[in-house]
């Protein structure tokens, strides 16, 4: 069985695991009261419809609940715009089409199935895509590790349960996949740009339409065209040939830019058009009969509420609905209650940013190194098991940039499940300190083998979050 076939197995077996957990967990353990949305659920009539919220209905905790909303009933509610559209509404196609063909499951218990059916086909790509990404800047030994530790990465519940982290992980990860496969692809001087190319940008472009931070990952992409600029610009000898070559790369760098973050605009503008105007809207009565309903900003009632967001220049929903209902914003976190919630992000904080410390402590003091992608095209791997690929420059500058973001802005715990889904650095950076995984039995190596200190906190961290995460997460109880 060669690598591929088996982090293929582990991927399935780990949303097999975790989906049984959450099942025997949220079936004996009473669910806690939490002052969270809920969604206007229908009424589960039949048996099908009660096995499905039995089986599966544990996964419908925290902002799954916002999902299942907007993919039952699109965008009703202003605090809704938090969540980008592409997921919800992908599962909300789907599930409207089958609902033609499976009559006797109603439309909640259909969208359900169709949010954890794609997070597990989306997972068991993004660890395949993971594995492929790795091989382009590491060994064979240290990509196959990554890949399996991510099955088992600490945020695992949220890459099942109805939230985008499986769904952009995957993207981000085939982003920088495609980025990789376009430097190698153009670094040969007889291949030219053409507008089927622009193929390479989709994942970029869905991205932006999945998450606020997948704008972040048309950094990957102006890096790599950075680096091909730089190397074709070395071989011009005459002034007017660098001037073109420098043409044709900000004409292309700015059109790329444009094509993947329109996705971004687009749902910013339905925003703007929904919530900063007045008109009549045909709200269905399930939605309008919520508890919480006078609390809540309908679509066409801008004059009712006069939301400051509609009179900025760039009108921006997302950071407004981000600070006016979740608090969020630089040091808005950082009170004496929420200590819990820092230490439980600590052990994410503490890998990523140590090991950027000894990574940028190793790397080439020269500056051409940073803009250089020649080893993914050489393939050469690093000189030894230790050492880090200077290729990796611009993952752990993305990494790190996140992650202080995350501990100064946003609401600390969700640092974890953020990280695991936006970058292959924690993978890497852990994978160093994991010694063989051939049997890729990761509970029975910690039990029962030995392992080296930090090799027990790294994979102590992974399976007691995998599993301790589970647990909270479906009754309501505070994670990450």
């Amino acid at each position: 069985m060669n690598e591929r076939e088996v982090i293929f197995k582990t991927a399935l077996a780990s949303r097999s695991l975790l989906i049984l957990i959450q099942y025997i967990s949220n079936t004996i353990i009473p669910d806690h009261e939490a002052d969270a949305y809920h969604y206007p659920k229908s009424n589960a009539n039949g048996v099908l419809n009660n096995l499905t919220t039995n089986l599966l209905g544990g996964f419908v905790r925290w902002d799954a609940q916002h999902f299942m909303h907007i993919s039952r009933y699109s965008y009703t509610y202003e605090h809704t715009l938090a969540f980008f559209p592409f997921y919800p509404l992908l599962v909300r196609f789907i599930a409207l089409g089958l609902n033609n063909v499976i009559p006797f499951l109603n439309l909640d218990s259909l969208t359900l199935i169709m949010f954890i059916a794609i997070n597990t086909f989306c997972f068991v790509q993004t660890a395949l895509c993971l594995y492929e990404l790795s091989l382009s800047i590491a060994n064979k030994e240290l990509a196959y590790k990554a890949s399996i530790l991510f099955c088992y990465n600490p945020a695992s519940v949220f890459f099942t349960a109805p939230y985008t982290e499986s769904i952009f992980c995957y993207l981000t990860f085939k982003s920088t996949l495609n980025c990789a496969l376009m430097y190698k692809k153009f670094s040969d001087a007889q291949n030219k740009f053409q507008i089927r190319d622009v193929a390479y940008i989709v994942p970029i472009c869905l991205s932006t339409l999945t998450r606020s931070n997948g704008v972040l990952n048309v950094g990957f992409l102006v890096y790599t065209l950075t680096c091909l600029y730089l190397e074709k610009l070395s071989l011009k000898k005459q002034i007017f040939n660098c001037l073109l070559c420098t043409i044709k790369f900000i004409t292309l760098t700015l059109f790329l830019i444009i094509v993947s973050i329109l996705p971004f605009v687009l749902f910013e503008f339905y925003s703007y058009k929904m919530f900063c105007n007045d008109f009549e809207s045909n709200i269905p009565a399930t939605v309008l009969a919520h508890k919480d309903i006078e609390k809540f900003v309908l679509p066409g009632s801008f004059s009712k509420h006069n939301q400051s967001w509609c009179f900025k220049k760039i009108p921006l929903a997302y950071s407004y609905v981000q600070s006016h209902y979740w608090k969020v914003g630089f040091l808005q976190y950082y009170e004496f209650k929420q200590i819990p919630n820092f230490i439980l992000a600590s052990p994410i904080v503490f890998i990523l940013l140590e090991g950027a410390l000894k990574y940028f402590n190793q790397f080439p003091k020269d500056f051409r190194s940073i803009f250089n992608l020649n080893l993914i095209k050489r393939k050469q791997p690093p000189a030894s098991k230790t050492q880090h690929n200077p290729v990796m420059i611009v993952f752990v500058v993305h990494s790190t940039v996140l992650t202080i973001f995350c501990v100064l802005n946003i609401h600390v715990q969700v640092t974890t499940r953020m990280l695991c889904s936006a970058s292959p650095v924690l993978y890497w950076f852990s994978a160093h300190y994991v010694s063989d995984l051939s049997k890729n039995n990761l509970f029975k190596k910690l039990f029962y083998k030995h392992c080296y200190p930090r090799e027990y906190f790294i994979l102590g961290y992974f399976l007691s979050y995998y599993v301790i995460g589970t647990v909270l997460f479906c009754n309501f109880l505070p994670w990450t």
